[in-house]
């Protein structure tokens, strides 16, 4: 009795998850993030999870229809038939979501062993206390000009002080959204430029070894069923408006780079890890990341000649580095 009610609720577990994972593809293929109601399915459903699933759901379909026994699978033809046509189509799904898995977030050229004038780091710490000590010699380590922070401290908890004293050649440039931009060189100007629905996005206007550039550093909403429309189209002006300048926009984006809305910064600028970046997109979440949320842009007159992901336990965020030159 309890196997048969265990086999039960096992196929309507599959049958539920099997439509799912049809739907999570028709999202992928068509509206994408577009309609606010579809969004959590859009974000919980990345190529790497559709693939895993479908896997999953496939082995199940097919043993059921190899099976025969009451229970525990089909009892006619046609419910074995079945059973293995849904394997074979989920099989399909699989097939297709690693393809474009393999080829939507993943970069196949090799590391260059370069680098640039300007090197920037930048890693969502995850509100460290504990932690903190760890996370500053990394970031030390990195010998960086630029050190971009998301998280960068808990919920009503001032370290500002504790990153001053680690990082002394540094100014400090602390903003909403959680966000503290560390620049080895001279803060020019400090512009918030945006605030809206939970998103944040700051200008800061350097001079590093003699060239100016402007740093766009954002936080953008998290909340899965919040739409990135409004905030993305906002920032997409600020870097319009900018697009002259040696402007690099930086920051946890909480939007995979597959989203339609990140479509206008591609129209500006370039992605460092698409334009010279090596391995898996994704940075979130560790140690299994599937979401591509922190990213580093750069406007024409930079270009990005090395970024590199390196993964934590101090954090559920992958870290991002890269080695940038100037064109002119």
């Amino acid at each position: 009795m309890i196997r048969r009610s265990l086999a039960g609720s096992l196929y309507v577990l599959a049958c539920l998850s099997t439509v799912l994972i049809v739907m999570a593809v028709v999202v992928r293929c068509t509206v994408q993030d577009r309609w606010p109601g579809l969004l959590l399915l859009f974000f919980a459903t990345p190529w790497p999870v559709i693939t895993a699933g479908a896997a999953i759901w496939a082995v199940y379909w097919f043993r059921r229809g190899w099976a025969g026994e009451a229970g525990s699978a089909p009892s006619t033809v046609i419910d074995r038939r079945s059973s293995w046509l849904t394997g074979v189509g989920l099989g399909v799904v699989c097939v297709a979501a690693l393809a474009a898995w393999l080829t939507h977030d993943w970069q196949w050229r090799r590391a260059k062993d370069v680098r640039g004038s300007l090197r920037l780091a930048h890693w969502n710490v995850d509100r460290p206390i504990m932690r903190q000590a760890g996370d500053f010699r990394w970031l030390a380590a990195q010998d960086a000009d630029l050190i971009s922070i998301a998280e960068r401290e808990p919920r009503k908890i001032n370290m500002k002080a504790r990153w001053q004293a680690a990082f002394p050649d540094y100014q400090l440039v602390t903003a909403r959204g959680e966000t503290l931009l560390m620049v080895r060189g001279e803060v020019l100007s400090v512009s918030k430029d945006m605030r809206h629905e939970g998103s944040f996005a700051t200008t800061i206007r350097t001079r590093i070894r003699g060239h100016e550039v402007t740093v766009l550093q954002v936080d953008i909403n998290g909340t899965p069923w919040a739409s990135r429309a409004g905030a993305l189209d906002r920032v997409a002006a600020i870097v319009h408006e900018h697009r002259a300048e040696n402007l690099i926009l930086v920051g946890d984006f909480n939007t995979p780079l597959d989203s339609v809305f990140i479509a206008p910064l591609r129209a500006e600028m370039v992605n460092a890890f698409e334009t010279a970046g090596s391995g898996c997109a994704a940075t979130w979440p560790m140690p299994l990341p599937v979401l591509s949320l922190d990213q580093v842009w750069t406007s024409p007159t930079l270009r990005p000649v090395r970024c590199e992901h390196f993964g934590s336990w101090r954090s559920d965020h992958r870290a991002v580095v890269a080695e940038i030159d100037f064109v002119k």
